[in-house]
């Protein structure tokens, strides 16, 4: 009976974890869009990729794209052929390789913002957007309180709490540039953040 319970908690997990990404995925895309249609000739990259999950639904889009996460366990569930294992603050693409950055909920984890902001800079194409998904907190950790299974050590998973002045003045002195921000609802209130290359 005890394996039937785990077997049938396991579903319902994966089921409304799939469901969350197909759902907070045509959001996403929805809001991406307005900041910038993405041609299929651009190259994409996706920090903090996880599984992938958010990825496969760009495939269909770009002809080039990648996917970078810093944790093992993802790179070993995942079935996207492009997926190297790296950290945010230094990322193992030469200048001026991606037209588009895409970065759904990873900033908020990164303990140096500004290397990461830096190695966006460094890699993306001249004009090339960074386009950036983080969570609308008043309270640091306020989106993984509200998800009781992540209750536990809060103040480790987040380690910023940002909003669009705090990411303007981020990236001053690093060749970004906001081109604009929304507050919007999926699932939970988020931002979505759109920079630019100078």
């Amino acid at each position: 009976m005890a394996s039937l319970f785990i077997t049938v908690k396991r579903t319902w997990r994966n089921l409304q974890s799939w469901l969350t990404v197909k759902i907070t995925a045509k959001i996403h895309y929805r809001y991406l869009k307005s900041f910038h249609d993405i041609k299929d000739s651009e190259k994409l990259v996706d920090i903090g990729c996880g599984r992938g999950d958010f990825l496969k639904e760009f495939a269909g889009i770009s002809q080039s794209y990648f996917g970078v996460d810093i944790d093992q366990d993802h790179i070993d569930k995942t079935d996207i052929p492009l997926f190297i294992i790296a950290n945010t603050e230094v990322l193992c693409f030469r200048d001026s390789s991606f037209d588009i950055i895409y970065s759904s909920h990873t900033i908020e984890h990164v303990a140096d913002i500004d290397s990461m902001f830096s190695e966006f800079s460094r890699i993306l194409k001249p004009r090339g957007k960074a386009i950036l998904i983080y969570p609308w907190e008043p309270i640091l950790g306020m989106t993984i309180i509200t998800n009781i299974s992540r209750f536990t050590n809060v103040h480790k998973k987040h380690k910023h709490k940002l909003n669009p002045n705090k990411i303007r003045k981020a990236i001053n002195h690093n060749g970004l540039r906001h081109i604009g921000s929304k507050l919007y609802f999926a699932l939970s209130p988020m931002y979505i953040t759109c920079l630019e290359k100078k």
